[in-house]
C-alpha cells in the first residue's frame, strides 16, 4: 500500500502494522509446520503398531498384505525382490480390497 498520501504519523503507523503482519503470518507458517509434522508423526506412530498387531495376532492377513505389494520400494521394505514388468501401480484401495476382501 502506497504511504504516499497519508501524514507521516499514520504512514509510520501502517508501516509497523505491516510489519507485524508479515511477523504473524511467518509464525502462523512455522506453527503449521510444526502442527503438521506432528500430525505425521502421530500417523506414522500409529501404523507401526497397527502392522506390529496385524503381525504379531494376525500372521496369515500380513502376510496376504505384504504378498501384496507391488511398488519396488514397498517390496524392498520387506526384503522382497520387485515383481517382473509392473505395468502400472494400482491405487492403495485397489490393494486393499485384494488382500482383505471386501469390508
Amino acid at each position: 500500500m502506497t504511504t504516499q498520501n497519508l501524514p507521516p504519523r499514520q504512514a509510520s503507523r501502517l508501516a509497523e502494522i505491516e510489519r507485524q503482519l508479515v511477523d504473524l503470518q511467518r509464525e502462523k507458517r512455522e506453527l503449521d509446520s510444526r502442527r503438521i509434522a506432528a500430525d505425521r508423526a502421530a500417523r506414522t506412530r500409529r501404523c507401526v503398531i497397527v502392522g506390529t498387531w496385524l503381525e504379531v495376532n494376525e500372521p496369515a492377513t500380513f502376510q496376504r498384505v505384504v504378498d501384496a505389494l507391488v511398488r519396488p520400494q514397498d517390496r524392498a521394505a520387506f526384503g522382497l525382490e520387485p515383481l517382473p514388468d509392473v505395468a502400472s501401480e494400482p491405487k492403495a484401495d485397489a490393494i486393499a480390497d485384494a488382500t482383505l476382501g471386501p469390508a
